[in-house]
């Protein structure tokens, strides 16, 4: 830094730093970028930091499934059975529910078929303590099928568990079966018409061990 005498103010001179004025008659470089490639980095730089930040479109929330009118969580995929009597509570828990607030009444109805080569179904029996701890034979005939419980409140919700009882002969060698059970929920409506709501077949792997 140099004293210039400039002016009346001499002392404003001599704050003037070299950078602003000639010293030893360098010249000074400018203080702004004048080429053409600088000012097309600070434009687009300028623009970087300018340009709005895309806002993400947000995901719509798909709708609720309609509720069930069939659960059945099974507690024993797995019968094992002796010669004779054999019976396994609350094999199965089943709810049955009916949306459909204009429905009269809804039914539990189950049925079975015996499959060749299956475990003979005609030997099961069922039964549903909550409401009767008689057994009855499960029907092999297919549809209609037989009354588990019925409903005769709309959008009634039941829940109950089944027992299931196998008598094995000793006609049958030992080994693993299968066998199945369908359940239906039929539906009521206007004059005792009945309809189909939902329908559920459980496996069950049956093995006689021959003792």
């Amino acid at each position: 830094m140099r004293s210039v005498q400039a002016g009346p103010f001499p002392f404003v001179a001599a704050l003037v730093p070299c950078a602003l004025v000639a010293c030893s008659g360098i010249a000074s470089p400018p203080l702004y970028p004048t080429t053409s490639s600088a000012l097309a980095s600070s434009s687009r730089a300028e623009l970087q930091v300018t340009r709005a930040t895309p806002v993400p479109t947000p995901t719509p929330t798909p709708s609720p499934p309609p509720a069930s009118y069939l659960a059945i969580t099974v507690n024993t995929p797995r019968l094992t059975t002796r010669y004779g009597a054999n019976s396994f509570p609350c094999a199965v828990q089943i709810t049955t529910s009916d949306p459909n607030t204009t429905a009269p009444y809804s039914d539990l109805l189950a049925y079975t078929t015996d499959p060749p080569g299956g475990f003979p179904m005609s030997n099961v029996a069922w039964s549903v303590p909550d409401l009767s701890s008689d057994p009855t034979p499960l029907y092999t005939h297919g549809l209609p099928g037989q009354l588990v419980w019925n409903s005769l409140r709309p959008n009634e919700t039941q829940s109950h568990c089944m027992t299931l009882a196998v008598q094995v002969a000793k006609a049958i060698a030992a080994g693993s079966y299968s066998g199945s059970i369908t359940y239906i929920v039929a539906a009521g409506g206007s004059f005792g018409l009945r309809g189909t709501a939902d329908t559920q077949t459980v496996t069950f792997q049956i093995v006689v061990t021959g003792s």
